[in-house]
């Protein structure tokens, strides 16, 4: 029996890959990142490699309880990272963390989600020339990149983090 050459979303394997293994790869440039599925011609590793989600922070008053909860129910794997105050998962799919509730950016009823972005700065205007606000600026995350926070039209925030240049 041949293989279908087509995959759910119009993606063929022909064209070099010999397996939905190859589709996949693991990202080097964000930390803790699962294999996330691999473009396959420029336009689109460029759109994925800017754009696409990069984190998903899931904010907690106790980093313990919510890494064995996440860890039991779903068997996402812990890295406690004490000098943060910060636990990072790897969900299968995006990997993020748990942050202290601090009422201002991490709420318990705010799970926020992070865009990558190759330009925090200029993404920034875009929400805002977009009818979005910016809800906090461009910070430094020493050693890792910088992270920023807004909001689209509707109200709904999302964070952005940009990677430390190579």
């Amino acid at each position: 029996m041949g293989r279908d050459p087509e995959l759910r979303g119009g993606v063929s394997l022909d064209g070099g890959l010999d397996s939905l293994e190859q589709l996949f790869y693991t990202r080097t440039d964000v930390p803790f990142a699962p294999p996330v599925c691999r473009a396959l011609n420029p336009l689109q590793e460029m759109m994925m490699a800017n754009k696409g989600f990069a984190h998903v922070e899931i904010p907690t008053d106790n980093r313990a309880d919510s890494a064995k909860f996440y860890s039991t129910v779903f068997g996402w794997e812990m890295t406690p990272l004490d000098d943060m105050d910060y636990t990072t998962f790897s969900s299968g799919n995006v990997g993020g963390g748990f942050p202290k509730v601090d009422g201002n950016v991490s709420k318990k009823d705010r799970v926020l989600i992070y865009v990558d972005s190759d330009d925090i700065d200029a993404d920034l205007k875009k929400v805002e020339a977009a009818g979005g606000k910016t809800l906090h600026g461009k910070e430094e995350i020493p050693g890792w990149g910088w992270w920023a926070m807004f909001s689209d039209p509707t109200g709904n925030s999302l964070g952005l983090y940009q990677k430390l240049p190579k």
